[in-house]
């Protein structure tokens, strides 16, 4: 009888809502009987990587920052802002990273004018936001940390943005950040959902949460801000009468899109480039009128920026006032400059 009264006052019954927390996190519903196969896939190769002997520490000291789930956990702007912790204590760093969506393989040293196809729009983000630091991309990462060894004798630490899920390497210092709704939702594992790495095997050395408003017991929070849009050539902030378009290919854009309500925002796939029918809106914007997106985003349009007449970017990063953030970024210190 509660049941019936539930649907007519069009609520869902208590066990069906706990049925539908359950297979929220599912993207994709067709693939959940693959998901057993993923799992064992993924425990007998963690496994065989240390029966052999085959997990082995780089030459020099690194520091891991990875997310179990994929996509939009704010990864990219923790490892800029940590690497900017470091050297502030006067280390001598590298970042190493996969060179997620480029269209290269094998290993590419980033410059400040490197195609993103080449080297992949993370990698360059923090180039630009590091400047002279090195930064280099390749899948291997044994390989890549061979090769800053190589070339720059002097670094004390290399900070690889994503790699907990690559067992070869033993990091020295192990980071899994989560974002704030995989904690509630609980994702699936690969393929039905995008949760790639079992949390609790290899156990990371710290453990962070982002975009995270409140705190969370027995975890670091860390907010992130998004703020007021620049304009990308001279970096002077765009007043809000002159936003015209917003644009995005990141991963999980609803924290953009609450951030700034009052732009319609045209979403393309994660790492993509606007469609044809998108290029067609943002060409028809009359000056002074700005296209409004990310820095990601922006370095991801490449030579493609200058069939835009206006372009203003929305800096993303942690709250460095937040007292999760300080806490993380004072044991990443402490971490890096004992004693070996």
């Amino acid at each position: 009888m509660n049941k019936t009264k539930h649907l007519l006052q069009g609520k869902t019954p208590l066990p069906f809502q706990q049925l539908k927390r359950y297979l929220y996190p599912v993207k994709r519903p067709l693939l959940l009987p693959f998901v057993p196969f993923y799992l064992l896939g993924y425990w007998l190769h963690a496994l065989g990587v240390r029966v052999l002997g085959l997990r082995k520490k780089s030459p020099i000291p690194t520091l891991v920052i990875g997310n179990p789930v994929a996509g939009g956990s704010g990864k990219t702007p923790l490892t800029i802002a940590l690497a900017q912790e470091l050297l502030a204590k006067g280390l001598r760093i590298a970042v190493l990273s996969r060179g997620y969506g480029r269209n290269s393989k094998g290993l590419r040293e980033v410059n400040l004018d490197s195609a993103p196809e080449e080297v992949g729009d993370e990698a360059l983000e923090i180039k630009h936001a590091l400047g002279d630091i090195p930064v280099v991309v390749d899948g291997n990462r044994h390989r890549g940390l061979a090769y800053l060894k190589a070339k720059y004798v002097f670094l004390d630490w290399v900070l690889l943005d994503d790699g907990l899920q690559h067992h070869r390497l033993q990091p020295d210092i192990s980071l899994m950040l989560w974002h704030q709704n995989d904690l509630v939702q609980k994702p699936w594992p690969l393929p039905a959902g995008n949760l790639r790495l079992w949390p609790i095997w290899p156990r990371p050395s710290l453990k962070a949460v982002s975009y995270a408003e409140k705190p969370n017991k027995g975890i670091l929070s860390i907010p992130f801000r998004m703020e007021k849009p620049i304009d990308w050539e001279n970096k002077r902030q765009v007043s809000k009468e002159y936003w015209g378009l917003g644009w995005t290919g990141l991963a999980r854009p609803e924290t953009l899109l609450k951030q700034f309500p009052e732009i319609k925002w045209l979403l393309s796939a994660d790492h993509a480039l606007p469609s044809t029918k998108f290029w067609e809106q943002i060409e028809a914007l009359e000056e002074p009128q700005y296209l409004i997106c990310t820095v990601k985003d922006s370095l991801r349009l490449g030579p493609h920026r200058q069939r835009i007449k206006k372009l203003a970017v929305v800096p993303l990063r942690p709250d460095k006032q937040s007292p999760g953030y300080r806490e993380l970024a004072k044991k990443v210190v402490e971490l890096c400059t004992r004693p070996s």
